[in-house]
């Protein structure tokens, strides 16, 4: 039978390890046939066997290819030992007489070998030791005879499934496994196949069945990638199917102070009566403490997260350029439990309606995804400063002089990290490096690390996390995002606001409706004293969609009055309804629009 295929998404810089559980962790949750239980190896594209020491980046740049996606094979470890004796047995047998060229019978490459069949199992002329040409299904056959294993141990790298395997009910009509009979020895290469994050292959195979196999993947890969963040919003929407709604579970209650969101935050998560499972009230007041007058349908509390999150960015909780932050080692926040009060907040912000960070470097966010074992960090996850060039001085000393002042300026860090038993020469600088970059970058905040993950488990944020780490990845790390008068006009229905076609208020509406376009095409190009930003913040009290999508979704509205110069825009972000001035001439809309967008406080004041 034919292999079952998944796909799975991996960190580029991602190990033999992360490789194998990812694809050991998908086999589990969509084949049920799938034998967790046994240990299994990583085959590459030329089926030789992938090593412990193996780098996913490393790999793909010695290819020399644009690969966006990668064809991996899995192998349990039992077949793959078996497989490559009884090659060796083969191939030494060979040695020892004449070969003779033995035709197959016209078998297909998916089908099993019969005993009244003799195959080749030596090498073929000029095939440079590839065993394709005679084993009967060449797309999974094994071959480690091209690899030179003159330096490296016998024993592959391996991995174990545990308990701790995620299950999956759902049926499946495939299994792994493919029949060779030679003679009176019975082989069952069991195989899977991984998809990790590349794809091709330069062997020829049959034509119509690699063709069929390519499309399939394309079309696969294309439908995720359209359909990301749809699936995001259902997984939310499944999580925020929690929250209790009725009138007797309450809600969690906050009192914010716009000049101390922090400290009104901190209040209402500690809270006794809080729970992630209850609706939110925010209630902000202004400079002077007065009541903004908002009740709080959602606007608030979108607008709460997103000061709140925008606050956090900037904190001592966090090191680091603002779209890469990675975690600090703050003694306080560590005694307060305040990294994991942060992860709370964002799960919370994400599951009520609020935004995603958007700033964690690509490195955290991989350790929240896959693990830490895996993820090879970079001098960018370096927050502070010295420490940064201290470690630079080190990977680029060039002399055995200058590694070595390079090491006594960082003598408390070596102390600390436990590098100190290597001996600092040219050959050994890399492999410090490496210990002192994961120490300072990930080992030393580890207690940090498992705070803010602990918060993140909130609602179940963390684990639809790692079970959709591509979709995710938008909400909780930086991705340039493309804002211009086309989409923020798109974000707004006006069709159910619009009178009866042929009245003079329709007439009236479409003379605004121009304005209004006008107004953001002004806005993009930098001509109005409000940017987009500062139009979408108004009307939703967010940047930008949030990971749930806004409900119900912003519509425009029109707002009239006998004085046209005293008419100011409004905006209920509850309801997502932005109500514009109905002015006779663009440059008093533009007036108006200005001064209202620019002028509101916060709810209540305009």
């Amino acid at each position: 039978m034919t292999g079952f295929t998944v796909i799975v998404e991996v960190p580029v810089t991602a190990s033999a390890e992360v490789l194998v559980s990812a694809a050991v962790k998908e086999h589990n949750r969509q084949n049920q046939h799938f034998q967790r239980d046994q240990s299994y190896v990583l085959l590459k594209q030329d089926y030789s066997i992938v090593r412990e020491r193996f780098c996913l980046q490393e790999y793909k740049e010695q290819m020399k290819k644009p690969y966006s996606k990668l064809m991996m094979y899995l192998c349990r470890k039992d077949t793959y030992e078996e497989c490559r004796k009884i090659d060796n047995d083969e191939v030494n047998k060979d040695n020892q007489s004449p070969k003779k060229k033995i035709k197959r019978k016209g078998k297909k490459s998916n089908e099993c070998i019969t005993d009244d069949e003799e195959i080749q199992f030596g090498p073929a002329e000029g095939a440079n030791n590839n065993f394709d040409d005679t084993l009967p299904v060449e797309l999974f056959s094994i071959d480690d005879m091209k690899e030179d294993d003159s330096d490296l141990p016998d024993i592959p790298f391996e991995s174990t499934p545990g308990p701790s395997s995620v299950d999956d009910p759902r049926p499946s009509t495939s299994n792994a496994d493919v029949c060779t009979d030679h003679g009176n020895i019975g082989i069952y290469r069991s195989y899977v196949e991984l998809i990790a994050d590349d794809t091709g292959s330069d062997y020829d195979e049959d034509a119509d069945l690699q063709a069929a196999i390519s499309n399939s993947l394309q079309q696969c890969s294309s439908t995720k990638n359209e359909s990301n963040t749809q699936d995001v919003q259902d997984v939310l929407k499944q999580l925020a199917s929690k929250i209790q709604t009725s009138e007797e579970a309450g809600y969690s209650k906050f009192n914010i102070s716009r000049s101390n969101v922090w400290d009104g935050a901190k209040r209402g998560f500690k809270r006794k009566s809080f729970s992630p499972f209850k609706r939110l009230n925010v209630r902000f007041t202004d400079d002077s403490g007065r009541d903004e007058g908002a009740v709080d349908t959602g606007g608030p509390s979108r607008e709460f997260f997103r000061l709140l999150l925008n606050y956090m960015r900037n904190s001592s909780l966090f090191d680091g350029d603002n779209t890469m932050k990675v975690l600090s080692l703050n003694c306080t926040a560590m005694d307060e439990d305040l990294y994991y009060l942060a992860g709370q907040m964002m799960a919370v912000s994400i599951v009520h309606g609020g935004p995603g960070p958007r700033f964690l470097a690509p490195t955290l966010y991989e350790c929240l995804a896959f693990g830490i074992q895996g993820v090879i960090p970079s001098l960018a996850d370096v927050g502070d400063y010295d420490t940064r060039q201290k470690l630079l001085a080190i990977l680029e000393a060039k002399s055995d002089v200058a590694l070595l002042g390079a090491v006594n300026a960082a003598g408390d860090l070596i102390s600390l990290s436990g590098t100190g038993h290597i001996i600092p020469t040219m050959e050994t600088k890399k492999k410090l490096f490496d210990g002192l970059l994961r120490f300072v970058s990930i080992n030393r905040t580890m207690c940090a690390f498992e705070r803010f993950k602990a918060g993140l488990r909130t609602l179940g944020v963390l684990d639809a996390l790692k079970d959709h780490p591509h979709g995710f990845r938008r909400i909780f790390t930086y991705e340039k995002r493309i804002i211009n008068a086309t989409i923020v006009e798109s974000m707004f229905d006006v069709k159910n606001s619009l009178s009866l076609e042929g009245s003079n208020k329709r007439k009236e509406e479409s003379l605004v409706l121009s304005f209004w376009r006008d107004y953001l095409i002004d806005a993009e190009e930098h001509e109005t004293d409000a940017s987009l930003t500062d139009i979408v913040v108004f009307a939703t009290g967010l940047e930008d969609d949030p990971p749930l999508g806004f409900i119900p979704p912003p519509s425009l509205d029109f707002i009239r009055g006998d004085d046209e110069s005293r008419i100011l825009p409004v905006a209920n972000t509850c309801a997502n309804i932005l109500r514009i001035p109905v002015a006779k001439s663009y440059a008093v809309f533009k007036s108006l629009m200005d001064f209202g967008v620019m002028n509101s406080a916060g709810f209540g004041q305009v």
